[in-house]
């Protein structure tokens, strides 16, 4: 089955022309690894045997049953992600030798640009001083414009004329200024700004596609966004920096030095009392699971494995929220509820969520062996159903589904509707699987640090500051760990 999953995605690669992204791809993660710089890869790439054995990821697709066409399939345009994060104490390093390798001969390295557009409030200040409008004038206009923008309503300067009329009065320049922000605000763009994580790497020099400039900090930058690089088939990395990582990384060596133990992330024991600890909600100072929320959600249902981690964690998004995903989920997972009967494949489909709809991947199933979509379709079905406002649109969307459900597996239109509406109520921000999984491994890893080796493991805690938590609150859990286990050594010795 792997060497079959692995010669699958070998020839999509080949088809596509992708090597040159995938070995890119390795070399990062190669030279962080020979470094000891802590770097995994997460998102979509998750799901790829390719990515797992050229050490861009951690997790064993296989044995999690990821899903590789999410991430890459032979109708795909648009260049795949690799979202790779990065000890965030260690990424500048590898941003310097990035740069070193692909950028000091040829400029063949660069961040990508945030295209920074006018909001209305911003317009204000930048077209008032240029029209000679007060300072005290400009400010009172913005604080009255901004109050709007904190209650998320942004709206066109025409649409709020009367707050222009009610600080400028009838003065000329309340007219000239109405005029030019309707111009230039929201598309018009103030200024450009580096990437948070995007780089862009080419064997020849990127001026051949666009101008390149520094940002205020020094950084090389090219005049496009992502969406321009991806137009243009440009290899684009996300390095990220990753703060629990960081403390990992930091734990991982001060372990080192007092233990001569190596400790392989990804490749750590699977331990029934880290599970057990998990399980009780003491979750302070754990990757992704310390918030209220999850504290709950972990003494609910007790995980006892990465893939029951990788669905709590999933849980708490807004896509599941929304769609009514969590409480189902929860009842099911404690036996309080039924999981309902449904027809094939969509049995199959939603039964490692207990009938739950909760990723991604899911839905990109669901399209294909239910609707009878092709991997490209559904893809595409997907993404402008998480996105879609037009109810026209909307209304072509479920016509295509419910007439390919019939054509597949014979589903009654009833029948048909009320699955697309489950896949239309999935919207807002939902994790892919494999990218869940990959955090569920951080906050494996940060139990299993905190469970064997506490004193290291907070030290690199407080240092790198990865939490929610003040501090000083993880500094007396620290201690009161600390109490706990010298009182459980006491008396295992006496």
């Amino acid at each position: 089955m792997a060497t079959e999953r692995l010669r699958a995605e070998l020839d999509t690669v080949a088809e596509l022309d992708l090597a040159g992204f995938f070995l890119t791809a390795s070399e990062v993660t190669d030279y962080c690894r020979a470094h000891g710089i802590l770097a995994a890869g997460r998102g979509s790439a998750a799901g790829s045997v390719l990515c797992f054995l050229l050490g861009i990821t951690l997790s064993d697709p296989l044995k999690h049953n990821l899903l590789f066409e999410r991430f890459l399939h032979t109708g795909r345009t648009s260049m795949p992600d690799v979202d790779i994060d990065i000890a965030s104490s260690r990424r500048d390093q590898v941003l310097r030798w990035v740069e070193e390798r692909w950028g000091l001969s040829g400029a063949g390295e660069a961040m990508v640009a945030n295209r920074i557009t006018y909001r209305l409030p911003s317009a204000v200040q930048d077209l008032g001083r240029a029209l000679g409008v007060p300072p005290e004038l400009r400010d009172r206009l913005s604080r009255a414009l901004g109050r709007d923008y904190r209650h998320h309503r942004p709206h066109r300067a025409r649409e709020a004329a009367e707050v222009f009329t009610e600080v400028l009065g009838e003065a000329p320049v309340k007219e000239a200024l109405l005029n030019l922000l309707e111009r230039i605000e929201p598309r018009f763009v103030r200024h450009l700004a580096p990437h948070s994580g995007g780089v862009v790497l080419s064997r020849e020099a990127l001026t051949a596609y666009s101008p390149l400039t520094r940002s205020s900090g020094g950084i090389r930058m090219l005049t496009f966004d992502k969406d321009d690089v991806e137009a243009l088939g440009l290899i684009k990395l996300d390095l990220l920096g990753l703060r629990m990582l960081g403390a990992l990384e930091r734990a991982r060596e001060e372990v080192l030095r007092l233990t001569g133990q190596w400790l392989p992330y990804g490749e750590l024991p699977d331990d029934p009392t880290v599970w057990r600890e998990i399980g009780t909600g003491d979750t302070m100072a754990l990757f992704q699971i310390e918030s209220p929320a999850q504290v709950q959600m972990t003494a609910r249902l007790q995980p006892r494995d990465l893939t029951q981690l990788a669905h709590q964690i999933a849980l708490i998004r807004p896509g599941p929220i929304q769609s009514g995903t969590v409480h189902p989920y929860v009842r099911r997972a404690r036996g309080e509820e039924p999981i309902p009967e449904l027809p094939e494949p969509l049995a199959t489909i939603l039964a490692p969520t207990h009938g739950t709809l909760l990723f991604q991947e899911q839905i990109l199933r669901i399209a294909v062996h239910y609707a009878g979509m092709t991997w490209p379709e559904a893809d595409r079905f997907r993404s402008r159903l998480t996105k879609v406002e037009d109810e026209a649109e909307k209304a072509q969307l479920r016509e295509a589904f419910v007439d390919g459900a019939a054509g597949t597996t014979g589903a009654f239109p009833w029948e048909a509707e009320a699955v697309f509406g489950t896949c239309a109520a999935f919207r807002g921000y939902g994790f892919a699987e494999s990218h869940a999984h990959a955090f569920a491994a951080h906050s494996y890893a940060s139990a299993y640090l905190r469970r064997h080796h506490p004193a290291a493991y907070f030290a690199a805690f407080l240092t790198e500051a990865p939490g929610m938590w003040p501090a000083s609150t993880i500094a007396g859990e620290a201690r009161r760990r600390g109490s706990a286990w010298r009182r459980c050594v006491s008396t295992a010795v006496g």
